[in-house]
């Protein structure tokens, strides 16, 4: 069955485009990457095969680019690109898998197809996994869902990070779903552009809770696992790393933040340096052996001043 992974980027997280690519490949994944973009390509796609406009391989793994500008923040398009992906770009798509261009996976490929026969597959978030079904942000997405005439279809005491999810064509629905309540958001008033400062005492502010919104009125099955799945649970996890914190390990000089916050190189850290080098260089020769003395130079201080 044909299987297509897809991200979205722009500007530097062109990195982590990159080392995403290098994970799956050393993962054994097999399919289609699908990259949406705004600005330019990423410089190493030189590496890479062309095959046609926007069109690349690499490893038997076929690499399509493709730009937008959509009307809105690009993490608030990741329901409607999937739609698209599936409808118009990648029609003969049967699996289709969405990972944030700051998630390496760590799991064999094997494991996610598996994973995504059960239901829509899902990781706890690491900040709110635990929120109950009366949670007063659940009441402002039920209203949300009333201006669709959407009933509550399950009851969740969970709540899941939108840097991942995974599905069959099968529970496409979900998507549709997702991609509605946005836009039903954005015409109730709400900020789908990123034009204001998130407010976290509001129920919404950011495609992550839309799609936890959404799965209060679908009848999709889903197949969750906890906050290990991101390495969210500090010792450690098999699927996948996911670097939520806003310097992204690509630009970190791990050790003056170690230096300045404390902190030591985290699990996500680490797991996206295994992925800079192989089969795509990330960086020139000389970046690469500064940027991995100087995790290992953190990473040693961190056993002594770090937390």
């Amino acid at each position: 069955m044909a299987t297509t992974v897809y991200t979205l980027y722009e500007g530097h997280y062109a990195f982590g485009v990159g080392a995403l690519l290098n994970s799956l490949l050393n993962k054994g994944f097999v399919g289609t990457y699908a990259v949406a973009y705004r600005g330019k390509l990423p410089g190493w796609v030189s590496q890479l095969k062309q095959e046609g406009h926007e069109e690349y391989s690499i490893s038997g793994v076929r690499v399509k680019f493709i730009p937008l500008n959509p009307p809105l923040h690009l993490r608030f398009y990741k329901s409607s690109l999937g739609l698209e992906l599936f409808e118009k770009y990648l029609p003969e798509t049967q699996n289709l898998f969405y990972f944030d261009p700051d998630i390496v996976i760590k799991a064999d490929w094997k494991f996610y197809e598996n994973w995504a026969q059960n239901g829509i597959a899902l990781c706890l978030d690491n900040a709110f996994g635990i929120m109950p079904a009366d949670h007063p942000w659940r009441a402002e997405w039920r209203r949300i869902g009333g201006k669709l005439g959407l009933p509550v279809i399950r009851q969740q005491n969970f709540y899941y990070n939108s840097g991942f999810f995974g599905m069959t064509r099968a529970n496409q629905p979900f998507l549709r779903l997702w991609r509605d309540l946005t836009y039903a958001y954005r015409d109730l008033g709400g900020d789908v552009i990123g034009s204001k400062s998130a407010d976290r005492k509001q129920a919404v502010v950011g495609d992550q809770d839309l799609m936890n919104a959404a799965i209060m009125f679908s009848e999709q099955p889903l197949s969750c696992v906890g906050p290990e799945g991101m390495d969210f649970n500090g010792f450690g996890g098999y699927v996948m790393s996911h670097a939520v914190y806003l310097i992204k390990p690509w630009v970190k000089n791990f050790t003056l933040d170690l230096l300045k916050t404390g902190n030591a190189p985290s699990l996500a850290d680490k797991e996206f340096m295994k992925n800079i080098a192989a089969p795509i260089k990330l960086y020139s020769p000389m970046e690469e052996r500064l940027k991995r003395v100087n995790i290992k130079v953190a990473a040693a201080l961190g056993r002594v001043v770090g937390h």
